[in-house]
């Protein structure tokens, strides 16, 4: 099997979550093209390892906006989310055990959901859902005399 130098840099290479020397890679993360499902920390419900970065990208139809539900927090490093991408307008950076409140995708049909921890104390994890719902335009009316 023969790969050509420049493909490295012609396609978009997977990030995987950062290696930490002595302890087992955790994946986690990616991109979900789906109308709804579920994200959560690695190991959930049981507390998450420490270290890892994970970056998921949840895509629903055009037209449509993402509704995100957390159902459950427990995290003492950080959760964040913003609109689109990992420049994208930030909705939120998140940690604790206080349940952010539902939130639904005011830009796009696209949410950008970060999960970080460091090296010291784990919680046990965050849970959360997504699922679509129909963006509906209307015109305003305006009269003039």
């Amino acid at each position: 099997w023969w790969r050509a130098p420049w493909t490295s840099w012609l396609l978009p290479q997977p990030r995987l979550p950062r290696q930490v020397p002595g302890q087992p890679r955790v994946c986690c993360g990616g991109p979900i093209t789906a109308p709804s499902g579920e994200i959560h920390s690695p190991s959930y419900p049981g507390s998450y390892p420490n270290n890892v970065d994970c970056s998921w990208v949840i895509s629903v139809d055009p037209n449509h906006r993402v509704l995100l539900n957390f159902s459950d927090l427990d995290i003492d490093d950080f959760l964040e989310i913003r609109e689109g991408n990992s420049t994208g307008l930030l909705v939120g950076r998140f940690c604790g055990d206080s349940l952010p409140s539902n939130y639904t995708s005011v830009v796009g049909h696209v949410l950008w959901v970060k999960f970080v921890s460091d090296g010291a104390v784990s919680g046990a994890g965050f849970r959360a859902t997504f699922s679509h719902c129909k963006t509906w335009l209307t015109a305003s009316m305006t009269t003039s005399k």
